[in-house]
């Protein structure tokens, strides 16, 4: 019977499944340990990136995965589809060049992994779909190909089939696609994604989708992200500024973007009560029964009240 012999399906064959579709390659025999460049490295390759992020001398799980679970086999494996990086950090700094380790606390944060062991994947063009710590349940290598086979059939073949379909339709439908696929990323509010971003918002120029005010908050927020890193605090309330007049967002947005020119506007040297309740007074008009709305109203209640 077909239930029976589903039973009898070794895990093995899954495995040789998962890989039957890849090119027969040498296979990883150790870790590659320089991310940096790993965009261009995939590309080169044509595989997918299985980033590791590990402290080897402080933490147990890490330890364990490293030694027990990321074996010959797993790099036999795992590798035919993978280009396989461990990014790992040490307590004891007599461990590892300091080189090294300032290499690998600018991925830490870059990728923003805040606990470890976490997993990255991305696919061929660098773009990031899983981003988590690795289960703590998964102890045995059969059971973590096991789980990166799982990972890949639910989450990168997906990704595939959006981008993919960016270039297969044209007009609003692109703008959709291109929305969704933004929407499944990891780190997407990165600058690589700000010419997709565009190319959406061109091809909806009557907002037909509605999604012109999410698409240009996106794009905004990378831009502004980087424009506060140099502390060039004018210029992003300039772009805050832009968003608004650009009458896409929702009411909601609306309000979200004067609270947000408000948070930078108080960093600036030219802070000013007055303009504080300005704005204050325009976050509120923008979508006066939303849920921040009574915050607001008793923000410009205590400022009013408040001495000089």
């Amino acid at each position: 019977m077909k239930f029976k012999a589903q039973i009898f399906f070794t895990f093995l064959s899954l495995i040789l499944i998962f890989f039957s579709s890849c090119n027969t390659v040498p296979f990883q025999t150790e870790w590659n340990t320089n991310a940096m460049e790993i965009e261009k490295d995939l590309k080169s390759v044509q595989k997918n990136g299985f980033i590791v992020f590990t402290v080897s001398d402080a933490d147990d799980r890490s330890k364990y995965l490293l030694d027990s679970v990321f074996t010959k086999e797993f790099f036999e494996t795992a590798s035919q589809r993978f280009s396989l990086y461990n990014v790992n950090i040490v307590k004891d700094k007599s461990l590892m060049s300091s080189q090294d380790l300032e290499r690998n606390y600018i991925l830490l944060k870059n990728y923003e992994v805040l606990d470890v062991p976490s997993l990255v994947l991305l696919n061929e063009a660098g773009d990031v779909y899983h981003l988590q710590l690795i289960p703590n349940n998964i102890k045995t290598t059969d059971e973590f190909l096991k789980y990166l086979n799982e990972l890949y059939e639910k989450e990168a073949k997906p990704i595939s089939s959006l981008k993919n379909k960016i270039d297969e339709v044209a007009g609003i439908e692109k703008t959709k696609a291109i929305y969704d696929f933004i929407q499944k990323l990891y780190l997407a509010g990165t600058e690589k994604y700000i010419p997709l971003l565009d190319l959406a918002i061109k091809n909806d120029p009557e907002n037909k989708t509605g999604l012109i005010g999410k698409l240009l908050m996106a794009k905004k927020q990378i831009i502004i992200e980087k424009l506060l890193l140099e502390k060039k605090f004018d210029n992003a309330i300039k772009e805050f500024m832009e968003l608004i007049d650009s009458k896409t967002l929702a009411p909601e947005e609306e309000q979200l973007t004067w609270l947000n020119i408000i948070y930078v506007y108080s960093v600036t040297a030219n802070t000013s009560k007055e303009q504080t309740i300005k704005y204050l007074q325009k976050a509120l008009n923008a979508a006066p029964n939303s849920k921040r709305a009574k915050d607001i109203k008793d923000d410009i209640i205590y400022l009013k009240n408040k001495n000089n």
